[in-house]
């Protein structure tokens, strides 16, 4: 098994090649493609990397269509949130199931850090600091994403995915999903309705 490092250079191939799939073909579900889109609320974007036995697999969405917002935590509430979430993202059958292939999650890297609660010295200290600048950033943009490296025992057999996120991240419309192997590429919109894709 290849060791845990393995997580960035799938997921470097894949995100690197992105652009260039999308620009290039048309994509399914009878959507027009894009390039990398920007910070849309209601759209997230899924990238996987297909390499051997393994599975890489970069999910990014708005904070806001993950737990409704997109700063620091700072209630009880907003910070249950952030912490269910982590929890949630931390397995990766509340975002995709691979059919197929006998595939096994071997790691997760959650990047919430853009609703992460700080302490109330750092949050004044931050909210003067803005002040005296004349700026307000309260309303800046943040997102979620996580990376996930799977093993399959059987590769050969991996046939496809389904997004399970939808029945989690209810505010998600659609997904824009591309998936890279070492035969074959595709891209995919996908939605609660059609929340699958073929791999092969």
């Amino acid at each position: 098994m290849k060791p845990v490092k393995a997580i960035p250079l799938l997921l470097k191939t894949i995100l690197a090649a992105t652009p260039l799939l999308l620009a290039s073909m048309p994509v399914n579900a009878g959507q027009n493609s894009h390039h990398h889109s920007a910070h849309i609320h209601g759209v997230a974007e899924l990238n996987l990397a297909i390499e051997g036995n393994q599975v890489g697999i970069h999910f990014i969405a708005p904070a806001d269509s993950i737990v409704g917002f997109e700063y620091k935590a700072k209630s009880n509430k907003e910070i249950a949130q952030y912490q269910h979430v982590k929890r949630l993202l931390n397995n990766v059958s509340h975002v995709v199931r691979l059919n197929g292939g006998n595939c096994h999650q071997i790691e997760a890297q959650v990047d919430a850090s853009a609703i992460a609660p700080v302490d109330n010295h750092h949050n004044n200290e931050h909210a003067h600091s803005e002040t005296e600048h004349g700026h307000d950033y309260s309303n800046s943009h943040g997102e979620i994403s996580v990376n996930y490296l799977m093993n399959c025992a059987e590769p050969h057999n991996l046939m496809g995915a389904s997004l399970t996120l939808f029945s989690h991240f209810s505010a998600i419309e659609k997904v824009q999903t591309t998936w890279l192997s070492e035969n074959s590429q595709g891209s995919y919109i996908v939605n609660a309705s059609n929340n699958t894709l073929t791999l092969k």
